[in-house]
């Protein structure tokens, strides 16, 4: 009903208007579309502590968010139809949210009206300077320590931090997907690696702290290892035993750093080289382990789905793509024979073609780029097969 100047909403308030919005906002149909972003949603992007969640008493335009959301990925189509009608509504709901301290209308250098067509843009650097303000430095757990001083808020609070600083602002899926230049470098990734998810989605205090202790017994450097050290690990050469096999789910959002040419490549040669080894240990030993797997040993219900491992599983993908943008940049032959091999190879006499330009459209808000690489990628594949 009141608006920004430069408003994103186009739709009017009516009793109609009204009418629909109880509608959609219904206590019934806000459980039922909760419902499904815990199970279909929350596996992809697990943020939140579903544990200690209460809907009663979140922020209105996180739970507005969540709605939407979940109301989206309803089976039932009718639900997104309905979702559409709040999309910019909620969205502008969220970015006039006192907490994001944000003024949805000027720019930040220049008091100009921001003009709808960068809005997706503005967003996305609203998000960057929220958490710059945060500061990386708090999204750090705390030692163990006495277990009689284990704070299981505390800990839920600073797990939830850690889990949206990487995973939004500084993961792959803007980086990867539209092409958007890196908001944040490795350096001043000084944040803990996530906690597995025995810990974050255990039931009560004393659960989490013993999932906690359990897999800090594995290794004394898991607990204190930043994202920036673990990616500086691996980019070195090759890593001394296990010791970051546990940061595999950090790592996977850190492949397409902003490295330059020439010889950084070899950094990400070592990487790339580092991480498949890892993920294939993991997905022997670990990835049916109750300590990584909930649902290891159970059948999927609509109510313990929220546990499932999401689209992490198919992490390789993610490593397979990086190898495929790597090798169109160093001009190696684009051939899954060459994925794990040396990271020098690009400077050892390996087969060359000249370097050729990857995603070279930036701030895209489709995906068509990397589906034309990926499609690329595989009539090669079969006109190889075929020779």
């Amino acid at each position: 009903m009141i608006k920004p100047r430069n408003t994103i909403v186009t739709i009017e308030w009516s009793a109609l208007l009204e009418k629909k919005c109880l509608e959609f906002f219904s206590p019934a149909n806000v459980r039922r579309y909760l419902a499904f972003y815990w199970a279909i949603w929350h596996p992809n992007i697990n943020l939140l502590h579903k544990p200690t969640f209460d809907p009663t008493t979140t922020s209105p335009s996180l739970l507005a968010a969540m709605t939407i959301m979940g109301a989206s990925v309803s089976p039932c189509p009718s639900d997104l139809n309905d979702a559409k009608l709040w999309f910019n509504c909620v969205e502008e709901m969220v970015f006039t949210d006192y907490d994001l301290c944000s003024d949805p209308v000027y720019t930040m250098n220049t008091g100009v009206w921001t003009p709808a067509m960068t809005k997706q843009r503005f967003r996305f650097a609203t998000v960057v300077s929220a958490v710059r303000d945060i500061d990386f430095a708090t999204a750090r757990h705390a030692e163990l320590g006495n277990p009689l001083d284990f704070q299981w808020k505390t800990f839920v609070v600073k797990e939830e931090l850690i889990r949206a600083f990487y995973g939004y602002p500084s993961s792959t899926t803007p980086l990867s997907f539209s092409t958007t230049s890196p908001r944040f470098v490795v350096k001043e990734m000084r944040i803990h690696l996530a906690r597995p998810e025995a810990c974050f989605h255990a039931e009560t205090a004393d659960e989490c702290l013993a999932e906690l202790q359990a897999w800090s017994a594995h290794s004394s450097i898991l607990p204190t290892l930043c994202i920036s050290d673990a990616t500086e690990m691996i980019c070195k050469g090759p890593l001394p035993g296990k010791c970051t096999a546990s940061s595999v789910h950090s790592l996977v959002f850190q492949h397409r750093n902003s490295f330059s040419l020439d010889s950084h490549f070899i950094a990400i040669r070592h990487a790339l080289a580092n991480w498949k080894p890892i993920w294939d240990l993991y997905k022997l030993h670990l990835d049916s382990s109750p300590t990584h797997n909930l649902l290891a040993g159970q059948t999927l219900t609509p109510d313990n789905a929220w546990r499932r491992i999401g689209f992490w599983r198919h992490s390789h993908d993610y490593w397979l793509l990086a190898s495929i943008i790597v090798d169109r940049l160093t001009g190696s032959s684009l051939s899954t024979a060459n994925y794990g091999v040396s990271p020098e190879s690009d400077y050892a006499g390996s087969p060359h073609r000249e370097p050729t330009g990857v995603l070279t459209r930036y701030d895209q808000t489709s995906m068509q780029q990397v589906n034309e690489l990926i499609a690329d990628f595989q009539n090669i594949q079969i006109f190889s097969t075929a020779l």
